[in-house]
């Protein structure tokens, strides 16, 4: 009797070392990241890809992100927002007129002034119409208003379409969570199943 306890004893303690070495992931959970992945690149290339008016859009969207970044380090350094006189211009040198800036970081806070993707400049606002400051491209017209690919694009709108893009990763997210705890959850189930039959025979 002793015997078979002691070599039932050493299979349990062979199958669990074998279950907690095991650190990396499988080939089940693997996979199922892959297709989670295939399946958002499937939503989300096509729409970029096949569309150039969208794609000039999200470039515009870009550069307005990247020029509010800028003010908003000015801003730190300066305790204001450039006037709308001053302009975008004060990224890049620092300005004459009043009010003067005293402390403008030395070689500017973006190296250049981009054009909008349609060839124009982007437009300044201080104070803004739509926020504290605005930033926006007129679109493709190069003129306000619009619909379409002509619709201009603006600082204020990024700002809470952020917010929807900031949901929607949200969601991914625990989607892809669930679909790791699924695949983790099978693969110990599995693992559990393998002792048990190993401590029965």
């Amino acid at each position: 009797m002793k015997v078979v306890n002691t070599a039932t004893t050493a299979q349990v303690g062979a199958i669990a070392k074998r279950v907690t070495r095991r650190g990396g992931f499988t080939l089940i959970e693997i996979l199922v990241v892959i297709v989670i992945m295939g399946i958002l690149a499937a939503l989300v290339v096509p729409k970029l890809m096949s569309r150039p008016d969208e794609a000039r859009a999200v470039a515009a969207k870009h550069d307005i992100m990247t020029l509010m970044q800028a003010l908003k380090m000015y801003r730190l350094d300066n305790a204001r927002y450039p006037t709308t006189e001053q302009g975008l211009q004060a990224l890049i040198a620092k300005p004459a007129g009043g009010p003067v800036p005293k402390n403008w970081k030395s070689g500017g806070y973006i190296e250049r002034l981009p054009n909008d993707p349609w060839g124009g400049s982007y437009q300044y606002l201080s104070p803004g119409a739509q926020g504290e400051i605005d930033v926006f491209s007129f679109g493709a017209d190069g003129a306000a208003g619009g619909e379409g690919i002509d619709a201009g694009i603006g600082s204020w709108q990024i700002e809470s379409g952020l917010v929807l893009a900031q949901t929607f990763t949200r969601h991914v997210c625990c989607l892809c969570v669930t679909a790791l705890q699924l695949a983790v959850n099978h693969t110990r189930r599995l693992d559990l199943r393998s002792l048990r039959y190993s401590s029965l025979s």
